[in-house]
């Protein structure tokens, strides 16, 4: 569930979906007494209005990181990519 956004210098509050914006990631999850291949899970964070025009969220050897936006270019909304039929 998301609460807050996700960069952990940033205390605002999850309120509306329509505010910030929502990724949706595939993380991986690894229990600590298998010793296969980690399990991929897709988790969702979200940025606030404030922080989404300058950070991102990405996945970093199987865990998210929120970092700087490495292109001018708005990141796109997996929701509009569903409605497109992708993902």
């Amino acid at each position: 569930m998301v609460s807050k956004c996700a960069n952990p210098a940033c205390s605002a509050s999850f309120r509306y979906l329509h505010a910030g914006r929502l990724f949706e990631l595939e993380t991986d999850v690894r229990h600590p007494d298998a010793l296969d291949s980690p399990l991929q899970t897709i988790e969702y964070f979200w940025l606030c209005e404030d922080c989404a025009r300058t950070l991102e969220v990405v996945v970093y050897r199987g865990k998210a990181l929120v970092r700087p936006r490495t292109s001018d270019a708005p990141p796109e909304d997996f929701r509009k990519r569903r409605a497109r039929g992708a993902g």
